[in-house]
This record gives structure tokens, C-alpha cells and sequence, in this order.
């Protein structure tokens, strides 16, 4: 049994997401959610649950190595730094989306948010850019 290279690439990654989805549920069942200002996350999870999913987890992750080592497929060492920045651009473009400017879309805008909201988007976008232009130059991720 053997794979050209496209189908090779195709389970790879479809196994890295699973692997990286079994780490997020992993996380989450064992209470290391990380709530932020907006965002508050209920940690609750009855015992008998979280054993459930860290026994999916590792059953899942069973399957994924038995895959792994049939069709012999080679862990790649991925860079941090392309990571961060991906998720810096998908999260300057939703904060672009939501300036005054675009929530036209959502009904009809209040002319004083282009003078309270979107200096505020500007300065977060700012910082968020600064720090990408920094790491891009200097490589430190």
C-alpha cells in the first residue's frame, strides 16, 4: 500500500490539526482555558467528563501514530514565528472590519465612533504591526 506525495501531504496535515485539536481539548478538560477581558470561560467540567475526553485524547492519538508509522510519514519542525504572525494578520483584519468606517454594514452608524472606536482600533492595530515589523527584521521568534 503507498501514497504519492499529494496524498502524503493531504494526511499530514489533516493528522497535524487533529493532533492539534486533541492538544486544545486536552487543555481545556484539564481547566487551562485562558479567559481574557471579553472572553470568560466556565472551567467546570464534571470529573467523569474530563476523564471521557482525555481518554478520547489518547485514543485518538493511538490512531494518529498508527497512521504515522504506516504510511511513515516524518514530523516537520514548524517556525513560531510564521504562527504568531498569521494569527497577528487575521487579527488585524477583523479589527480593520469593525472601524466605524465598515459596521455600516451592521445597521447605521453612530458618526462619533470614527472619534472614540477607531482610535483605539487604530492604536491596538499599531501596536500589533510594530511588533510584526520588529520580530520580521530582527528574526527573534
Amino acid at each position: 500500500m503507498s501514497l504519492n506525495e499529494n496524498q502524503k501531504r493531504a494526511i499530514y496535515v489533516a493528522l497535524v490539526e487533529a493532533d492539534e485539536m486533541m492538544s486544545e481539548l486536552e487543555r481545556l478538560s484539564l481547566n487551562q482555558s485562558t479567559s481574557g477581558i471579553l472572553p470568560q470561560m466556565d472551567t467546570s467540567l464534571p470529573e467523569l467528563e474530563q476523564h471521557k475526553i482525555i481518554d478520547l485524547v489518547h485514543q485518538v492519538r493511538k490512531e494518529i501514530k498508527a497512521i504515522v508509522e504506516l504510511f511513515q510519514l516524518q514530523p516537520k519542525i514548524r517556525k513560531l514565528y510564521p504562527q504568531i504572525s498569521g494569527i497577528i494578520n487575521t487579527l488585524c483584519s477583523d479589527l480593520e472590519d469593525v472601524k466605524s468606517a465598515k459596521l455600516s454594514g451592521y445597521g447605521t452608524v453612530d458618526p462619533s465612533l470614527k472619534d472614540t472606536l477607531d482610535p483605539h482600533l487604530d492604536w491596538i492595530l499599531e501596536l500589533l504591526l510594530s511588533f510584526q515589523t520588529t520580530d520580521t527584521r530582527n528574526k527573534k521568534i
